[in-house]
């Protein structure tokens, strides 16, 4: 079995990817997991034989990807939320422009509209992710095909929480052992090998920082920019 936890970066994705991990163990499920940037993507399959069981986290639905997504075997989640939300969470992480940052939105929801092509997708919002994470553990163990206790599902919102992932980032910011290093052109990041979380990782975790962190310029141009894809996501387009 092959589980994808895929999305747009700052979406959940990780908050995804540790539900899963999380129900995978505690259900005595055997797997192996990995963390991959575009061009690790496809090393990744090039060398998969689906022998093993594999959660992998990526934010890229490159042509490896969309060829396992309709296989039985592959079980495929994917997280957005408001684009503009994903520019201020962008500029936050990694120092970047609001210009460089409207563009890597603008590629990272390509990604997006390739994933809206296949039936299979389990489609996660941020904002309800947020509102109901007890409701989406459930679900999401329902689409493993494994049933979870309530008291099981409680348990694992409480170590996948804002507040755990807040003391894991830290934890990773202290640590020498079992991390990795990510680079950009801007910023070194120290991310956990376990939890894939990394020493910058959580802010708010709100929805709609793109009224309070954006100038009225770049809430009018955003919202200008992504107007259609607000409207299809169903994201209000007041600035």
């Amino acid at each position: 079995m092959l589980v994808l936890s895929l999305g747009v970066p700052r979406s959940g994705t990780i908050l995804v990817f540790n539900v899963l991990r999380e129900i995978l163990t505690r259900k005595q499920v055997p797997f192996r997991q990995v963390n991959t940037n575009y061009p690790e993507t496809t090393a990744f399959f090039s060398g998969y034989d689906y022998s093993d069981n594999v959660l992998l986290h990526a934010h890229n639905v490159l042509p490896p990807v969309q060829q396992a997504i309709p296989r039985k075997d592959v079980i495929t989640f994917f997280n957005y939320r408001d684009p503009r939300d994903v520019v201020v969470s962008m500029m936050r992480l990694h120092d970047y422009t609001f210009e460089k940052c409207m563009e890597l939105a603008e590629i990272s929801f390509a990604q997006y509209r390739t994933a809206r092509r296949f039936k299979r997708i389990m489609f996660i919002p941020y904002d309800h992710l947020l509102a109901a994470p007890e409701a989406f553990i459930f679900q999401i163990a329902q689409r493993l095909g494994l049933f979870l206790p309530l008291t099981v599902v409680a348990e694992i919102e409480k170590v996948t929480s804002l507040e755990a992932h807040k003391k894991v980032m830290k934890d990773v910011a202290r640590a020498t052992e079992g991390v990795q290093v990510r680079r950009n052109p801007k910023r070194t990041l120290k991310e956990s090998t376990k939890h894939f979380i990394n020493d910058r990782h959580i802010q708010s975790g709100r929805s709609g920082r793109w009224r309070r962190e954006m100038s009225p310029d770049q809430r009018r141009r955003s919202t200008e920019h992504f107007k259609e894809l607000l409207i299809e996501l169903g994201y209000a387009l007041e600035s």
